[in-house]
């Protein structure tokens, strides 16, 4: 077998004249927003003419880094002559809205059982769903286990955890030993840009993240899963390859530099990197011939805010009064409404039952504030504060007016929203805050209608 880096978390595999393809994402980048795109890292160019004819595609989650609904289209209608089959594989949990698109792309969908064995020409696959506890938003993603003949055996990590089952299977012989696994680096930090993701604007340490060591990330990642293995395979570090529109995200360290490092500590496991069109032979754990078909670009990838005057969306007061008051109901009955109603003190005084504020900022500087009040269950629109709401209230969430509305709409997708306009405080865990929520509210598993626009605009605003 061969494993070759198409850009990111995308995936190349070849055993023989067997071809599969793992979460292709073939383009320059992926997003709702034609203007806001998430450009891949480095740059590269994919000539798909020269790509070996593929035997199947496997899909590990709905994550937009990893399901591209204008790649499948470009497969299936420009280089239809190169699938032997159209067939796409999910994993059992994959959400109903991302099949209706990858089957509009032109293909079948075969759901796959956890640890169920499928056959893609002379491959045995296998999905390993993490059954450890992580967040609701990574555990549909499946890591996947392939097999060639069974001497060959390959485990790719995608964005979560890798399962207890994995590694009680693999220890007991049930499946092959793996002489390579792809472990995922998806740790990011805010830079100069402002906050991203689940990042606190009050001044509060963090403990989990706060000065994370290069040193810490790599027991993280490496040395802490790999304990639970009777042998040592080869590792492969991959993640961290695309870069936000803004350049608000930050990567202390490359994947190279913790794979020399990794290898220089560590005299019984070899780890390595690979940069896109690079490949890597499996059996003899060692890198192989560079593929002719994916080529670094001379284009430079880095921040490009949108060109001219974007199109903004806007709801009426009344409509988003509506949906702000049918997410308080679930909010509140959900732990992360119980941290609010636990919170009784903020700053020195006793907080008022309006603990949690939304504010809705637009263009021109104007805002439209609203608070939740836990005690009649609803939201409220009160007079604008702007940053002074920070010293009134021990929650909140500031977003971009246009944005929420896309969101609402379906138009962006909840994990674009928290990279390209939103922000938070918190005084709880990280992932008991606002925005932690929202991930889960907004899921691509909750709402099937919201789901499906913001995959048919992915289709529609590819560049």
């Amino acid at each position: 077998m061969q494993l070759t880096m198409i850009g990111h978390e995308s995936w190349s595999l070849q055993a023989g004249d067997c071809h599969v393809l793992i979460d292709p994402v073939l383009g320059g980048g992926f997003g709702s927003d034609t203007d806001r795109q998430f450009a891949i890292i480095p740059a590269r160019n994919v000539d798909l003419q020269r790509m070996p004819a593929v035997d199947g595609i496997v899909l590990t989650t709905e994550h937009l880094q990893h399901f591209h609904p204008a790649s499948l289209r470009r497969l299936s209608s420009d280089c239809g002559h190169l699938l032997k089959r159209k067939v796409v594989y999910v994993p059992e949990l994959f959400p109903g809205a991302a099949e209706a698109i990858v089957r509009a792309c032109g293909y079948e969908v075969r759901r796959v059982d956890t640890q169920a064995e499928f056959i893609i020409g002379s491959l045995r696959l296998r999905f390993y769903m993490p059954f450890t506890e992580v967040l609701f938003w990574d555990s549909r993603v499946a890591s996947l286990h392939v097999e060639h003949q069974g001497r060959e055996a390959v485990f790719i990590q995608s964005d979560t955890r890798i399962a207890d089952a994995y590694f009680a299977d693999v220890n007991n012989g049930a499946v092959a030993w793996p002489q390579v696994m792809v472990v995922t680096n998806n740790f990011q930090c805010s830079g100069t840009q402002g906050p991203i993701g689940l990042d606190n604007l009050l001044p509060v340490p963090d403990q989990r993240y706060t000065r994370l060591s290069g040193l810490r990330l790599l027991d993280e990642i490496v040395h802490r899963p790999m304990r639970r293995l009777n042998q040592v395979p080869t590792l492969l570090l991959a993640g961290n390859g695309y870069r936000d529109p803004f350049g608000k995200t930050h990567h202390p360290w490359s994947n190279l530099e913790l794979a020399q490092i990794c290898s220089e500590l560590s005299l019984l496991r070899a780890v390595h990197s690979l940069t896109p069109g690079e490949s890597f032979d499996v059996a003899p754990a060692r890198p192989g011939e560079p593929a002719g078909w994916i080529c670094a670009s001379e284009e430079q990838v880095g921040p490009c805010p949108p060109k001219g005057r974007r199109q903004t969306v806007s709801l009426d007061t009344q409509r988003i009064k509506a949906h702000l008051d049918e997410m308080a109901r679930t909010w509140l009955i959900t732990r992360y409404g119980q941290v609010l109603m636990a919170q009784s003190n903020y700053l020195g005084r006793p907080v008022s039952p309006c603990r949690a504020v939304l504010q809705l900022i637009r263009d021109d500087g104007a805002g439209q504030q609203w608070v939740l009040d836990v005690s009649r269950v609803e939201f409220i629109e009160v007079p604008d504060e702007g940053e002074g709401a920070i010293k009134r209230y021990p929650y909140g969430i500031r977003v971009d007016h246009g944005d929420f509305c896309k969101l609402v709409l379906g138009e962006l997708q909840i994990w674009e929203l928290l990279n390209l306009s939103a922000s938070q405080w918190y005084v709880c865990d990280r992932y008991d805050s606002p925005l932690a929520f929202w991930l889960e509210y907004y899921n691509e598993q909750v709402d099937y209608g919201r789901a499906l626009r913001s995959y048919e605009l992915s289709l529609v605003t590819a560049p």
